[in-house]
């Protein structure tokens, strides 16, 4: 018992010892302060649509000159406006959307097949653009529309196909209506509207290292935003030049999240020679040739299962000699493509 208690006093002296030495002691301190940090996208502050009830080709202008004729401008033919990023991360597109009607234009949230006034359904939509390219974004006398080339800034947006509005209140509906923001003059407002990549330091679309440290647009930097909607075709009292609705559109733009990933499936050869699994891209993606691929397990349960390689579409499994027959394991793929993540999981099972 003494030398148990000789020891709690020694320790108690290491103690004293230890907070008894503030001569050897710096004062350190800490500010923090909010630091604005600029999100770099360019959108043009003005734009012009169109009534158009028959749906005719609709000429793109920048000033006067004629660009080129929108093929799928639909009954409400937005004059293209194109967003730019050069941003050093990938940005989801959001928007706050607020409608004023003018003349006897009325705006409305459900179908109009049946109706004969002056009705319309309008709804702002973003695409993510990969048809453009580092190029376009030098500003052009000549062409200037956005900073982009007007010609290719018109193929991008015949390229985008004409829309409709889900009024259903399913999961489907909203799925179909997840790149859509209604015109309402109470307002509406949603997020993830798109997507959009990083911008690089590079000197071409190709990925070549840049030496002028500007952080320039890549192939996906850019995304489309247009009006579009369904109108009264032949309303009692017809449409005149007094009738329509000026919209205010306040974009915002966020760091991405990760996106829900593709479907993985499973082939199994043997359970020796390594069973496999694939990830493919969701629906509406392409993954780029330079993505990236990260396999892992998140639950290996009780099936044998140990580890997961590849760094590619395609991971192989790792299994112990014991593995158990038809028990559940958990793996996940984060894939990494223009910058934005997509996260896929699946539930599999091996035969033994």
């Amino acid at each position: 018992m003494k030398s148990k208690k000789l020891i709690a006093i020694g320790l108690a002296g290491v103690m004293t010892l230890a907070m008894a030495a503030p001569t050897f002691a710096a004062d350190t301190v800490i500010t923090g302060m909010y630091d604005e940090i600029e999100i770099a996208v360019e959108i043009p502050e003005t734009g012009t649509a169109v009534i158009n009830p028959y749906e005719m080709p609709v000429q793109a202008m920048s000033g006067t000159k004629k660009m080129g004729a929108l093929t799928t401008a639909g009954k409400i033919a937005t004059q293209p406006l194109v967003g730019i990023s050069t941003c050093e991360v990938a940005l989801d597109v959001g928007a706050t959307v607020t409608g004023t009607p003018k003349g006897d234009l009325m705006l409305t949230n459900k179908d109009i097949s049946s109706l004969k006034t002056k009705s319309a359904v309008i709804y702002l939509e973003c695409k993510q653009d990969k048809t453009l390219v580092t190029a376009d974004a030098a500003a052009s006398a000549t062409d200037p529309i956005s900073g982009v080339t007007g010609a290719n800034a018109v193929t991008a947006f015949n390229g985008w196909e004409k829309s409709t509005y889900n009024f259903g209140t399913d999961d489907a509906a909203k799925k179909a209506n997840s790149d859509k923001v209604l015109v309402t003059e109470a307002g509406s407002t949603k997020l993830g509207l798109c997507t959009i990549a990083p911008a690089k330091d590079t000197v071409d679309d190709t990925g070549a290292a840049g030496t002028d440290g500007v952080l320039d647009p890549q192939i996906g930097s850019f995304f489309l935003a247009r009006l579009s909607g369904d109108v009264v075709q032949s309303p009692t009292d017809a449409w005149t030049a007094k009738d329509g609705v000026v919209v205010n559109v306040a974009f915002t733009f966020t760091p991405a999240a990760p996106k829900e990933g593709g479907a993985i499936t499973l082939t199994e050869a043997s359970i020796t020679a390594g069973p496999t699994a694939k990830v493919v891209a969701p629906d509406g993606v392409t993954f780029a040739a330079d993505a990236t691929y990260k396999w892992e397990i998140v639950d290996a349960g009780d099936s044998g299962v140990e580890k997961i390689t590849g760094a590619t579409a395609t991971g192989t499994l790792t299994t112990t000699g014991t593995m158990a027959d038809n028990k559940p394991f958990t793996i996940r793929c984060t894939v990494t493509s223009d910058g934005i993540k997509y996260i896929s999981e699946a539930e599999l099972t091996l035969a033994a």
